[in-house]
């Protein structure tokens, strides 16, 4: 059953898609939630890094709500400045 899960999960590894490891032209952003152990800042900061146009958005985690407002506000300003 859980190596059933892990090949299943393996298929969505940006590694495995080659995404990460190797750096692209193509800006990529990451957002994380700060204190989440399924996806730290560190698997954001690989995912800024594989891009030469890389940023990374933390989401704080109190109070909820204003954090991924906050979050989300900066992620559209980011798309935003990169299509202008």
């Amino acid at each position: 059953m859980k190596n059933n899960l892990r090949l299943s999960l393996s298929s969505y590894s940006l590694k495995n898609q080659g995404l990460i490891g190797r750096r692209m032209p193509v800006p990529m952003m990451s957002v994380y939630w700060k204190g989440d152990e399924i996806s730290p800042k560190e698997d954001s900061q690989l995912i800024a890094r594989s891009s030469m146009d890389g940023d990374i958005v933390e989401i704080k985690e109190k109070p909820l709500y204003k954090g991924l407002e906050q979050a989300l506000t900066k992620s559209a300003d980011w798309i935003y400045a990169k299509l202008i």
